[in-house]
């Protein structure tokens, strides 16, 4: 929120900032995943959201990850909680539950579980519903 009233392209360059220092700090990485994108019906939401997504992938590219790995929103949440369709506490929950991580925010338990949705596709995890 602190950023809230900076221009559109400022906080696409601290986001690209950011995802730099990430790459900086896991230089031996061999992955890149994200969750996949949706539209929600609001524009203007949807475009800044894309905007974000083209940042990532160049970000990334720029740090020498040409291909990465999309999993779809429902995927996530069926891998982690066992439906496709559930709400955003009991994605928190269940990210608790298998990792014992508590988070602060729904951003933090979406990307614990969608790393946990990526490690278990990849087989380097199994999660017990």
């Amino acid at each position: 929120k602190r950023f809230s009233r900076h221009s559109h392209g400022f906080r696409l360059d601290r986001i690209a900032d950011a995802i730099s220092e990430l790459f900086k700090k896991y230089p031996d990485a061999d992955a890149v995943v994200k969750e996949g994108s949706f539209s929600n019906g609001f524009i203007k939401s949807t475009q800044a959201l894309f905007k974000v997504v083209g940042v990532f992938e160049l970000t990334s590219f720029l740090n020498g990850h040409e291909h990465f790995t999309d999993i779809a929103p429902n995927s996530v949440k069926k891998t982690v909680t066992g439906n496709g369709k559930a709400k955003k506490d009991v994605v928190a929950k269940a990210v608790k539950d298998i990792t014992g991580i508590e988070t602060d925010n729904d951003d933090e338990s979406d990307a614990i579980a969608v790393m946990l949705a990526y490690c278990a596709d990849e087989k380097l995890i199994e999660i017990k519903q």
